[in-house]
């Protein structure tokens, strides 16, 4: 038995955990505070150090994992484990925080825009690269592959665990991150070294805008942050206006297969969804993804599944194992009208600049009908 979850790529970096397909769906025990219908139970936020743990498990487990194994290997017990002891520590803290300055000096404010950037998550590496500041990008984080010039970068470690002295050897004049309360002594010893550190949320697309622009500022490239912002609202909302006429369907995103996880709300996925023409199923969740019992998924009759290839190989053979997993449930909607969909992971799952080509993805997933005019799907 395995878990796959949203935190990356489908190459066994960034997200997930890959191997054979997973097998049963896990059922939780439903309240019932919505007239009587089951709600979504046991709420399990996947923050960003949540997120590098089980990056890092992917990491141990794919390398000597069969692709039909289905023992629970001590190496995966542990990393749920750890896992769960990271998550009740993250939940007790507080928010994420923006740049903090303290009492070190600050090179970039006295130095002009930097000049040697280090990007320490897949999503801010792509921005950066986007934006065409490639070319002071002197460090990347071990799961930063994309765009194809970035894996040429030298390595500064993992989501969970960077490395001080590869980072500081660089000798970087802005370090990019995400909030991560573990990392507060990494980002604190940097700053008093004199290197700003930004630490930048990217959970919405609101956030997603706001990182763009304050990566920007940052190194005086405003125009083309605002350029970059301006193509994902141009995109959104065409995307909004192809379907603003169509039915809205229920959609459930899956981010993880047994237990079976969801994009709740307060995501940039549930963001997408609605844009699309979607409802989110989860939409009323209390975190952002939540493991959802079958009940749930039952009583709220999703019209359309999406998962990714973080779950299943985009590949015929793959997708015909998706949909006979879902076939034992012939009563939902979406097995019903054969709305079983796979998407591309990092069109999808990445906040960063590929949403323009994702947003569409789902769009189609949704409402094919509505682009029956427009060729073929989304690059």
């Amino acid at each position: 038995m395995m878990v796959r979850t949203l935190l990356g790529s489908p190459r066994n970096s960034k997200y997930s955990c890959r191997g054979g397909p997973m097998w049963p769906l896990a059922a939780s025990r439903p309240g019932r505070p919505h007239g009587g219908a089951p709600t979504i139970t046991g709420h399990i936020p996947l923050s960003p150090v949540l997120s590098g743990i089980l990056a890092w498990c992917a990491g141990q487990i794919g390398r000597n994992h069969a692709r039909a194994t289905h023992r629970v290997a001590p190496t995966f017990i542990l990393c749920w484990f750890l896992g769960a002891i990271v998550t009740a520590f993250v939940l007790s803290c507080g928010g994420p925080s923006q740049e903090r300055p303290t009492g070190g000096a600050v090179k970039s404010s006295s130095e002009g825009p930097p000049a040697r950037i280090i990007s320490m998550a897949p999503s801010i590496t792509e921005v950066v690269f986007a934006m065409g500041l490639g070319d002071r990008v002197v460090g990347v984080s071990d799961f930063c592959d994309y765009p194809p010039e970035a894996r040429k970068k030298p390595k500064i470690g993992g989501l969970v665990n960077p490395n001080m002295e590869a980072i500081v050897s660089l000798d970087p004049d802005l370090v990019i991150a995400l909030p991560n309360v573990t990392h507060e002594s990494l980002f604190r010893t940097l700053r008093h070294l004199g290197i700003r550190v930004l630490e930048l949320p990217n959970d919405t697309l609101g956030d997603l805008f706001g990182t763009i622009r304050a990566i920007g500022k940052a190194t005086s490239s405003e125009a083309a942050a605002e350029e970059m912002v301006r193509r994902l609202e141009t995109k959104f909302d065409e995307v909004h206006r192809k379907v603003a006429l169509a039915p809205r369907r229920r959609v459930m995103f899956v981010v993880g297969i047994e237990p079976l996880f969801v994009a709740g709300s307060g995501t940039f996925i549930d963001e997408l969804i609605t844009i699309a023409g979607g409802e989110n199923i989860a939409g009323d969740s209390i975190s952002k993804y939540p493991q959802i019992g079958i009940e749930s998924v039952i009583a709220r009759a999703p019209d359309v599944i999406l998962y990714t290839s973080l779950n299943f190989e985009l590949t015929p053979e793959q997708e015909a194992e998706a949909k006979k997993l879902w076939s034992v449930y012939p009563s939902l909607p979406a097995v019903r009208e054969g709305r079983i969909r796979g998407l591309e992971a990092d069109y999808v799952t990445l906040a960063g600049p590929r949403l323009e080509m994702g947003v569409e993805q789902i769009a189609r997933a949704i409402h094919p009908e509505a682009f029956e005019q427009r060729g073929q799907g989304a690059e």
